[in-house]
């Protein structure tokens, strides 16, 4: 019996994706899943569109927040609400690229848990434009990481691996997202799962991350660097080497939106 996954969708005000985002996970050809969404008080016609999706597929389910409360509380709590043995999570205007993702995940997982480990897999994001239109690849052989990812991750070296499929069990042991954040919540997930697990790269395309202006990537310069200096110190004020990896950092961040701002927010 192959193991369960588990797919936790938040969603907010995406009512023109939602049937694109579950039919991609519909046809995967890995079987045993579970489909969750999160609704976090929709404003848009969301709760008619997962009205209907819970009548066209059989294992999918959807429940509403009782107040909004923002895309790192309701990951969180689609995460927790799922009884499967694996979890990823995809937000509500994305959609997976190939019908293969899950698939190439566990075989990976698979294989390093007949080892007596469990790891994160992960394939490569694919950027689109707001239909849904190929871009570009995010993830090369100069940006991923295998393996021991915590410094990679925390000073932005490796691209941040996104829908990432994980054991529940790695989550409780993290005690799941900072619900705290406001953005760059799940940089602070990685980077917290990658100091107790290894991560391991497919080698293929994976799902697709569409661009569009109401996305947190839209998002005034002073909010990110806000919360990448929350996110950083809190995940290595104890550490001896700090101030070199915040040199890393610094860096690797995009010169056009962060890098002249970066010390002049702190929290």
């Amino acid at each position: 019996m192959k193991a369960s996954i588990g797919i936790a969708i938040p969603n907010y005000n995406n009512s023109k994706y939602l049937e694109e985002c579950i039919g991609s996970i519909s046809t995967q050809t890995y079987k045993n899943i579970k489909i969750l969404v999160v609704d976090d008080c929709s404003t848009d016609n969301s709760v008619e569109i997962l009205q209907k999706l819970e009548r066209k597929y059989e294992k999918f389910n959807f429940v509403i927040n009782d107040t909004n409360h923002g895309v790192a509380y309701t990951r969180d709590r689609a995460i927790r609400l799922l009884d499967t043995e694996y979890v990823t999570a995809i937000d509500s205007d994305d959609f997976y690229y190939t019908i293969y993702k899950i698939e190439n995940e566990m075989r990976l997982i698979d294989k390093y848990r007949k080892k007596g480990k469990e790891v994160v897999a992960y394939s490569n994001i694919i950027n689109t434009d707001s239909d849904g239109k190929f871009l570009k690849r995010s993830i090369t052989k100069y940006n991923l990481c295998n393996g021991e990812c915590f410094e990679e991750f925390i000073t932005r070296s490796a691209r941040i691996p996104t829908c990432s499929i994980f054991s529940k069990k790695l989550f409780e042991q993290i005690d799941g997202f900072d619900t705290r954040i406001d953005l760059y919540e799940d940089w602070d997930f990685k980077i917290r799962l990658s100091k107790i697990a290894e991560f391991y790269y497919t080698n293929e395309d994976g799902f697709a991350y569409r661009h569009h202006n109401m996305g947190l990537s839209s998002r005034i310069k002073e909010e990110h660097i806000k919360w990448i200096n929350y996110v950083f110190n809190k995940n290595s004020n104890n550490l001896q080497n700090k101030y070199e990896l915040e040199r890393k950092l610094y860096k690797n961040l995009n010169p056009n939106i962060i890098r002249k701002f970066i010390r002049k927010i702190t929290i």
